[in-house]
């Protein structure tokens, strides 16, 4: 039993390593596009810390035939967001860009229900309401 609990402690400490370097080599990407002049730096940053991170953890980064073209189709849409977000970010307020960023969970709990069939409670259909209802009023003015 003991030996069960270092390994899940050596696991949850090896985690948060690879996620606070993983975090340190975004920072720098994320505030030369937000400060910078183009959005190359997201792209270009992006590749080589996917390599470095499958590097470290063993993974193969070759997926399954049935699913190449699902995974390229959203990593272009989450690209496109991520620059979009920061063009906002330069470009418009801050706060409304920020507001609208922090709902990005509501489209995945549509999805849930749309893909794989899963029943909303009343506190989830609520707050994607609510949510709604904030994107309209802030587009309102």
């Amino acid at each position: 039993m003991a030996s069960r609990k270092t390994s899940v402690s050596s696991v949850v400490v090896w985690s948060q390593g690879i996620g606070i370097l993983t975090a340190l080599a975004v920072l720098p990407l994320l505030f030369g596009v937000i400060f910078g002049e183009r959005p190359a730096p997201l792209i270009w940053g992006g590749v080589p810390l996917l390599l470095i991170v499958s590097l470290i953890c063993k993974q193969s980064l070759v997926l399954e035939k049935g699913s190449r073209m699902a995974a390229l189709g959203a990593g272009v849409m989450d690209m496109a967001a991520n620059v979009f977000f920061l063009l906002s970010v330069r470009g418009g307020m801050l706060i409304t860009a920020s507001v609208i960023a922090a709902l990005y969970p509501a489209p995945t709990v549509m999805l849930q229900r749309i893909v794989f069939g899963e029943k909303l409670g009343a506190a989830r259909i609520a707050g994607l309401i609510l949510a709604l209802t904030g994107i309209a009023l802030i587009g309102a003015g």
